[in-house]
């Protein structure tokens, strides 16, 4: 990538931007190159929280999936106690997926209300006749 000047006007030229032309130094970036202030921008502005497109409706589907399998197996129990077992993921009943690996129940049970809601209805019947056809063939 070819090197981008920075303008006159964002001259860290001065005792006032000591500190800012240290940052630089922290991160091994280049002050005279535009480019490089935008790479300090992102440094600085840290890690977005969360993880960025974990929750498709398909991995919604599977949560909501093995909720519905281990209230099958194990009737009368709460949603929680369900997404607990998933979340723990050992014993008896655990998951061959690492789909939810280092998910804590408390999110398992929200997203599970994301998984019950009426706009995945359709995906989810999809998701479950394919699970079907699939369990019959193999």
């Amino acid at each position: 990538m070819s090197r981008i000047p920075v303008p006159q006007s964002l001259s860290l030229d001065g005792r006032r931007a000591a500190h800012v032309r240290r940052l630089f130094e922290r991160f091994g970036l280049d002050p005279t190159d535009l480019s490089h202030w935008r790479k300090l921008l992102f440094e600085l502005a840290g890690k977005p929280p969360g993880r960025w497109g974990r929750w498709n409706s398909v991995t919604l589907c599977m949560l909501r999936h093995h909720v519905e399998v281990l209230r099958e197996l194990i009737p009368g129990k709460t949603d929680e106690w369900y997404c607990e077992q998933i979340s723990q993921n050992k014993g008896k009943y655990a998951l061959n997926e690492p789909q939810f690996k280092g998910t804590g129940p408390r999110t398992l049970r929200r997203k599970l209300a994301d998984a019950r809601k009426p706009a995945i209805q359709a995906i989810y019947e999809t998701f479950r006749t394919n699970i079907r056809r699939y369990a019959k063939e193999a």
